[in-house]
């Protein structure tokens, strides 16, 4: 699959805010080591959406997208799916 596979509309985007947190949609105001644990639990269940820059009670604040953050969630998850092949 590639990276298009996975990616969602604003409205889609819109929806799941709307919607709130769930069992497949977790909220988060910014990136912090938590985070990798949020990323490996939707990784060992069905699968999930993961919404930076975006409070528990869906107020969308943001979050700068820089490349070192990238980086970090690209490396958390690849590390995640070396260890489990």
């Amino acid at each position: 699959m590639t990276p298009a596979d996975y990616s969602i509309t604003s409205d889609q985007v819109k929806l799941l805010i709307r919607e709130g947190e769930g069992l497949s949609v977790e909220f988060k105001e910014r990136y912090t080591p938590r985070i990798d644990e949020d990323i490996v639990a939707f990784a060992n269940a069905k699968g999930g959406t993961l919404l930076l820059g975006v409070r528990d009670d869906g107020t969308v604040i943001g979050e700068r997208l820089t490349n070192d953050l990238k980086a970090r969630i690209n490396s958390l998850t690849r590390n995640w799916a070396w260890g489990r092949s």
